[in-house]
Parts: structure tokens; C-alpha cells; sequence
């Protein structure tokens, strides 16, 4: 799949708040690659910002927050389970062109121990 911020390319808007869940099927994780970046940049990246996180809501683990114009270094992510929630939040002021992003899912390895006795 792919995830585009609003209105991408063109700038995005002021005061977006934008939320994606990502599921994929159960013994599978989300691979995320961003394959273009320009937001607001900021130290912490408080102003305008990409949050991704590895499960379906903010308060589960945070992967990766980014902002500027460059690609988030490595550009790919992949979660630890078979969701992931994309979160894009951004001010009233500077608007850029925003991201894009693919997603796709890739098979985990099941792994069974067993005692014989």
C-alpha cells in the first residue's frame, strides 16, 4: 500500500491531524519505507512531525518521529507484530509537501521448541 500525506505533492495543510493503522495478517510485520520527506523542520520536530509507532495506537512504542527534508535514516522501519499506527501532526504555521510512504507485509518465522522425554 501507500500512504501519502494530505494533498501531497502539494503542501500539505495547516493544523492536520492524521492518523493510519496499518494491519497486516497475524505471523506477519509491516515493512514502512518512506520514499519522499519534506515537513517543517524543528530540533525536536515539534512543530510539524511523522510519528510512527509498532502497534495500533500512540500509546505503543514509538519507531521513529521525524521531520525536515531529508529521508528518515534507515528510510525503512518494521514492526515487531502485525500492526503499525502512522500518526502525522502538524502546526499553524510553515506547510511543506509532506511524505510518502509504502507498506508491506512480510512473513515471520514461526519458530516451535519442544523437550522430548
Amino acid at each position: 500500500g501507500v500512504i501519502n500525506s494530505p494533498n501531497w505533492p502539494a503542501n500539505y495543510d495547516h493544523d492536520d491531524d492524521c492518523g493510519w493503522l496499518i494491519s497486516v495478517d497475524v505471523n506477519h510485520v509491516v515493512q514502512f519505507e518512506f520514499t519522499d520527506f519534506e515537513v517543517e523542520n524543528h530540533i525536536n520536530c515539534s512543530y510539524d512531525h511523522v510519528a510512527v509507532y509498532d502497534g495500533p495506537w500512540e500509546s505503543a512504542p514509538l519507531l521513529l518521529m521525524h521531520c525536515g527534508n531529508q529521508l528518515p535514516d534507515p528510510p525503512m522501519i518494521k514492526s515487531t507484530g502485525n500492526q503499525m499506527f502512522v500518526k502525522f501532526k502538524t502546526d499553524g504555521s510553515t506547510t511543506k509537501k509532506g511524505f510518502r510512504a509504502t507498506f508491506s507485509t512480510v512473513r515471520t518465522r514461526l519458530y516451535i521448541t519442544f523437550t522430548i522425554k
